[in-house]
């Protein structure tokens, strides 16, 4: 593996995402500001500032977009999860008090919001699903709280008879009107379970038993209309969506807790925080594995492909793996990423765009060009 130094396009000092993902509407790139409390949104192309607020909120979700408004959730003084909306021009646009609560965040979502059609979709801790009706109209735009309940209601709330935690996944997958998400209850693997319900009456559609529990960051990847792959960090299986016929199915053991699986051709790759392998690849035909690599500290970040190299956040230094021969070939140590939390690089056109461990200017965010030659 050589050295190598890849251009760097532009860079946002003072930006803390740490705890909650990078998220994108092209052209705008939103970063939930961690230590600052609040909010940014910048051009993707540039990387110019176009609004950002501070002292306003704590996030604890990524931010999504939908018709003209950018919506985040948090968490106010006085311990208020709310739903936080802003005009794309950045005004702010008041914001949704979904529960008030003592202790544990109830009804903040496990870090991702979702919008599929018109409603915008968490999973919740303690087995929730929400549903939030974009498509009601907000009439009353002022920096206050506004009245939640024409929009937001429970979707589904997942229930065991026993004191163990129901801990919901973190992707939500939507296909028409219908979405799909995870489910598992603590120290009961058996009653683990992936649904698909109707979004707009609850209706259940099926119910899956999972081959696996302890999902991981990202535990669901729709492929495509006829494949599904349901990813918990003790087991993978792909599945048709309608159907549920299985594909194949992946142990525990042959996966050693990849996570963050994404598709590259004909190729399912995975990375591993763990050194052993940092990165895997399956074939996404039968589910064996065609490629393994180690790397010592482990890789923890979502991966992003350009012209078969992936690009790896990595905990020193930025990381590149050639799918072709299935090797990592170059690295650069001046655009270290972070590893101590999943802040999800982006990929916009020929762009890698990251969080750099840069505590001396309060985080930053860049974006690097996938020119790699090899």
């Amino acid at each position: 593996m050589k050295d190598t130094e890849l251009t760097r396009v532009w860079y946002i000092e003072d930006a803390w995402p740490d705890l909650m993902p990078l998220s994108m509407a092209p052209p705008y790139l939103f970063i939930p500001l961690y230590a600052q409390g609040g909010l940014l949104c910048a051009d993707l192309e540039t990387g110019e500032v176009l609004w950002r607020y501070e002292e306003l909120f704590h996030p604890l979700s990524d931010a999504v977009y939908y018709d003209g408004r950018v919506y985040i959730q948090g968490i106010i003084p006085g311990g208020k999860v709310s739903l936080f909306c802003f005009t794309i021009e950045g005004a702010y646009a008041g914001s949704f008090n979904l529960e008030n609560f003592e202790g544990a965040y109830p009804q903040a979502a496990t870090r991702r919001i979702f919008i599929v059609g018109d409603t915008l979709i968490w999973s919740a801790y303690w087995g929730h699903v929400h549903s939030f009706d974009l498509s009601v109209p907000i009439t009353e735009l002022s920096p206050k709280e506004l009245d939640p309940a024409p929009h937001h209601r429970i979707l589904y709330s997942a229930a065991h008879d026993s004191d163990s935690v129901i801990v919901l996944g973190s992707s939500i997958v939507g296909i028409g009107d219908d979405i799909i998400f995870n489910y598992e209850v603590e120290g009961y693997p058996e009653v683990n379970k992936t649904i698909r319900l109707n979004r707009k009456t609850g209706a259940i559609v099926w119910e899956h038993d999972v081959k696996s529990h302890n999902f991981g960051e990202v535990d669901l990847l729709l492929i495509d209309e006829d494949r599904l792959l349901i990813s918990g960090i003790q087991g993978w299986e792909l599945i048709h969506p309608e159907t549920r016929k299985s594909y194949w199915s992946i142990p525990e053991e042959l996966l050693k807790s990849l996570t963050h699986p994404m598709v590259v051709g004909k190729t399912i790759y995975a990375v591993g925080a763990g050194a052993h392998p940092a990165i895997a690849g399956f074939s996404l035909a039968t589910g064996i594995r065609t490629a393994a690599w180690n790397y010592e500290y482990g890789l923890w970040q979502p991966v992003r492909e350009h012209k078969g190299i992936i690009y790896i956040s990595g905990q020193d230094e930025t990381l590149l793996y050639d799918t072709k021969k299935n090797v990592f070939i170059a690295r650069d140590e001046t655009h270290p990423g972070y590893s101590q939390q999943v802040n999800n690089p982006l990929k916009y056109k020929d762009l890698f765009i990251h969080f750099c461990d840069d505590i001396d200017v309060g985080g930053r965010v860049e974006a690097l060009r996938m020119d790699y030659k090899r």
